[in-house]
């Protein structure tokens, strides 16, 4: 082998080690985080079909009086025995029984005792069931 064929074999070696050291290192890279949503709009929520219909245990359930039902926003307020108010969304899929026309029905159940099967945690939560009890 010549001297110049001995450098150009050195040259191209050592740019193929840069090469593979450099990639595997980008390799190792954490991946970017997402960006935070911009400032005025709201994050993607599941549609009411793409809820996992798992079967509620006793923390995703909440038993109380229903103080205040917010048509607009969807939106009921309970009074758990502890005295704590609630707020838990929800949405024309929501199963309502014991209130007259189901959700709409809800609006003229005011100081009924209610228990709400709900998905999510805080402010995402949304009721899957809601039966109504009327007080006696």
């Amino acid at each position: 082998m010549t001297i110049k064929q001995k450098a150009m074999a050195t040259t191209t070696a050592l740019v193929f080690t840069s090469f593979m050291g450099a990639s595997a290192s980008f390799a190792q890279q954490p991946p970017a985080p997402s960006p935070a949503p911009a400032p005025g709009t709201r994050a993607e929520q599941p549609m009411p079909a793409q809820r996992a219909e798992t079967p509620a245990t006793a923390k995703d359930t909440l038993k109380g009086e229903l103080v205040k039902v917010d048509t607009t926003a969807k939106m009921i307020t309970v009074k758990t025995d502890d005295g704590k108010e609630e707020q838990v969304r929800y949405d024309d899929s929501t199963k309502v029984t014991g209130a007259q026309t189901g959700v709409a029905g809800l609006a003229n159940a005011d100081d009924s005792d209610v228990t709400i099967k709900f998905s999510g945690m805080g402010a995402t939560r949304i009721a899957t069931e809601i039966k109504v009890d009327k007080k006696s």
